[in-house]
């Protein structure tokens, strides 16, 4: 991608000729539902309803989505402080950035995951910081989520099937038991035998012990995790705040409860292994839970458009970052948290 000069060690990358069956079976899944998706709209209005936004709201909604970056990276910065005290805001913010622009030319957001993890492990080498902030990141984020359903429906003039409040109610006991289970005796030694028969992941064995370690110092500090989870439950609320203020720029008459709920839902389901990086399931969720409150298709269709368009302007910053910074880190070395920063730039050239 760059003459970035990269550091020693391999960047993480896929295997060849290994595990492109379920690739090409999730890329399938995709097609084949975005072209039903597509089929059942009037693909013929989204042109004139993309055309007809207001201006203004757009702008909002591009500043929307970038507080929505800041304050994403804010969420890590909280969960990083227990285990790595004095690290600044400043270069975590930045690597924020840097990995949302990286992430953009990855399938979801496991791909920016790892690059924030290969990042922190490379400089630091400390791999079970890095996994376990991301563990516990991840587990507050989908508890927002949970959180956000009931209060969204409770607003909303429409409720959901009642097929789709069960499948919810058993996801959010499936959440609460693999929380329980990450301190768990038991499941931690069982992980630690599977990942011994499995000789590529002897690596991650040898980091288990530290990993458990770090996630018992977050047991150690539990108003860090009520507050962690407040602001899981407002990060959430940010990114369905986004959805609403796309609906007004488009002119489409949705309930904002509405939308409070069924973001976490397509977002759940785009979690799903089962397409290539959760799109068609996520998009086609999104437009038939809207379609049960009478939102027509193409109008939930081009909401969807316009927010991932205005998204990934949000990785312009991102962009700069990493070719302004990534080629003077290696020359100049600087703080602990600069350094972990340019990481993840120098790494990024392997792309």
């Amino acid at each position: 991608m760059t003459d970035v000069p990269m550091m020693s060690g391999p960047a993480p990358s896929a295997r060849s000729g290994k595990g492109k069956g379920p690739v090409w079976l999730k890329l399938g899944v995709t097609v084949v539902v975005l072209g039903i998706l597509l089929w059942t709209l009037d693909v013929s209005a989204l042109p004139g309803l993309i055309a007809g936004a207001d201006v203004r709201l757009l702008g909002l909604l591009l500043a929307s989505l970038f507080v929505e970056r800041v304050f994403a990276a804010y969420r890590w910065w909280v969960l990083l402080r227990p285990n790595a005290p004095g690290l600044p805001f400043a270069p975590v913010l930045r690597i924020s950035f840097i990995s949302n622009y990286l992430g953009a030319f990855m399938p979801g957001g496991v791909g920016i995951d790892m690059l924030r993890v290969w990042g922190l492990s490379r400089h630091a080498s400390d791999l079970p910081l890095a996994l376990s902030s991301i563990v516990v990141e991840r587990i507050f984020g989908l508890a927002g989520m949970f959180a956000l359903i009931p209060v969204g429906l409770l607003m909303a003039p429409v409720g959901l099937p009642r097929e789709v409040e069960i499948l919810l109610m058993l996801a959010a006991g499936g959440l609460v038991l693999a929380s329980i289970a990450l301190y768990l005796q038991s499941v931690r030694r069982l992980a630690r035998r599977l990942l011994l028969a499995v000789k590529p992941l002897h690596r991650l064995n040898d980091a288990l012990g530290g990993i458990t370690g770090k996630l018992d110092a977050y047991a150690r500090v539990p108003w860090t995790l009520v507050y962690s989870a407040l602001l899981g439950c407002v990060n959430q609320l940010l990114r369905a705040v986004s959805f609403v203020i796309g609906g007004w720029a488009l002119g489409l008459s949705i309930d904002p409860g509405l939308l409070v709920a069924i973001v976490p839902i397509a977002i759940l389901v785009a979690l799903l292994p089962i397409s290539f990086g959760g799109l068609g399931p996520r998009e086609a969720t999104f437009v038939g839970l809207l379609g049960v409150a009478g939102v027509a298709p193409a109008g939930a269709f081009a909401l969807i458009l316009v927010r991932e368009a205005l998204n990934l302007l949000t990785a312009l910053p991102g962009a700069w970052l990493f070719f302004r910074h990534g080629a003077s880190i290696k020359a100049a070395p600087a703080a602990a948290g600069d350094a972990f920063a340019g990481s993840l730039a120098t790494h990024g050239a392997d792309r």
